[in-house]
């Protein structure tokens, strides 16, 4: 059942196929908006990515792209669609958690084992239920871009091409990512705190800097709870950033004032 559900993915987005469109020139499949997206408005072509042939679709007299729709394919995927919600690894048991590196649909059992396995000790495992959708298009959220500061499905920007100047990494990188942006604010928040006890012009920074240590930590255990809180974390860390930058200037403006 794992090797028919592997054929049932679109070979452009490797997502479950939504909509197929049938290719005649080869018999692959592609989901409808990757065949928009790769239609050449020259000859009206869609190129496979597996054997790189063409097909050629035409014009109905609406003006609109002709695009038939396999229907034996969608039949099959809402006939095994049912065992999506099983363990990817053992089959048996029913899906609990999620691993951010491969995007292994496991149980619990299977997910313990899994962060057991030495070389996958560094792999995030977090809930299913908190696995986060893209609200536009309604997918799984593969990339994480941190010029935006938003999660991305496999449709989001033409497929990267909106993103291509952009910080995009895997969910797996980002939550490395993330993690490291954290641990260094948490650095500097110690270090700005340190400065501060010793001027006596600064007797609220102790306190602020203080919450702020709280508020990264906190942070940095809400990665766990999956991509869906990873957002607000990231953004929350980059205000804090903020606040630290305003904070080492004033601490910079007091020690000259003493010196002079």
């Amino acid at each position: 059942m794992k090797r028919v559900l592997r054929e049932l993915d679109c070979c452009v987005c490797y997502e479950a196929l939504r909509d197929p469109v049938y290719l005649h020139g080869c018999g692959h499949s592609v989901c409808l908006n990757c065949a928009r997206v790769m239609l050449a408005s020259d000859d009206l072509s869609v190129t496979c990515p597996l054997d790189k042939s063409k097909t050629y679709f035409s014009l109905s007299p609406n003006g609109d792209v002709v695009m038939p729709l396999n229907r034996p394919v969608m039949a099959i995927y809402e006939a095994v669609d049912v065992h999506l919600r099983y363990c990817e690894v053992c089959e048996r048991r029913l899906v609990a958690m999620v691993c951010s590196f491969d995007q292994l649909r496991l149980c619990e059992l299977c997910a313990k084992r899994h962060k057991a396995t030495r070389h996958m000790r560094s792999h995030l495992v977090y809930c299913a239920a908190s696995q986060s959708l893209c609200p536009e298009h309604h997918r799984r959220t593969l990339w994480m871009c941190f010029t935006e500061g938003r999660l991305l499905c496999c449709e989001c920007g033409d497929f990267g091409e909106l993103h291509r100047l952009c910080q995009v990494v895997t969910l797996a990188k980002a939550r490395t990512r993330l993690l490291g942006m954290l641990r260094r604010a948490e650095r500097k928040a110690a270090g700005l705190l340190e400065l501060a006890k010793g001027t006596a012009e600064l007797s609220e920074l102790p306190v602020s800097l203080q919450r702020q240590s709280l508020e990264l930590r906190s942070l940095r255990q809400s990665l766990a709870r999956g991509p869906s809180a990873w957002v607000a974390a990231f953004r929350h860390c980059l205000e804090i950033s903020r606040c630290q930058q305003a904070v080492a200037r004033t601490v910079q403006v007091q020690a000259r004032s003493r010196t002079v």
